[in-house]
């Protein structure tokens, strides 16, 4: 079960199929340290959408202009972006509002997936463009926190939601409770 861990195995789905002892082991050894480190290397990112207009609203403007041809407009959302983000590192994407910090973030974990958009230059993750050679996870900057409940209760619904259905419910509270300790939430919790 560690090994399961360790190699970047999927410990909630894995742990269901042994026994409770385990289970009890596996998820006592939760720890964001289990994961493979990871090098992000960005080179001349540059990510551009097509702005022109599409479907009827394009028939009616090329109408107008008696031309059945258009040269698409074209809108720079990043350009020329490179970075390199060592593993063990903590980077900051700093910049005012609209200019592009979860472009990036959303371009990094190919959250990106339109038609319109065409993406150039180079994202490798320990030496690879596959997103999927690595363990991943990206939350949303909307991700929506109920503000009537506690840290715990937060962890509690998040536990409830995420976790496949043969987790119980004490090993959910446990994980819950490592989660606490692990973010040093325990002085934001009450009866820890």
């Amino acid at each position: 079960m560690t090994e399961d861990l360790e190699s970047g195995g999927d410990a909630a789905i894995s742990s269901h199929e042994a026994n409770s002892g385990d289970v009890e082991e596996t998820v006592n050894d939760l720890s964001f340290r289990a994961v493979d480190p990871v090098n992000v290397h960005v080179k001349d990112l540059n990510v551009d959408i097509d702005v022109s207009p599409s479907g009827l609203s394009a028939f009616t403007a090329a109408f107008r202009r008696k031309k059945s041809t258009r040269e698409p407009e074209v809108k720079a959302i990043l350009k020329g972006v490179s970075a390199y983000m060592p593993s063990g590192s903590l980077t900051a994407i700093i910049g005012s509002s609209g200019s592009g910090k979860t472009s990036v973030l959303n371009t990094l974990s190919k959250r990106i997936a339109v038609g319109r958009l065409r993406t150039t230059g180079d994202i490798t993750y320990n030496g690879s463009s596959q997103l999927s050679s690595i363990r991943s996870a990206y939350v949303m900057q909307q991700d929506v926190l109920l503000p009537t409940l506690t840290v715990r209760e937060t962890l509690r619904y998040a536990a409830e939601l995420r976790l496949p259905p043969p987790t119980s419910t004490e090993e959910r509270e446990t994980v819950v409770q490592n989660v606490i300790l692990e973010l040093s939430l325990k002085e934001w919790c009450v009866n820890v």
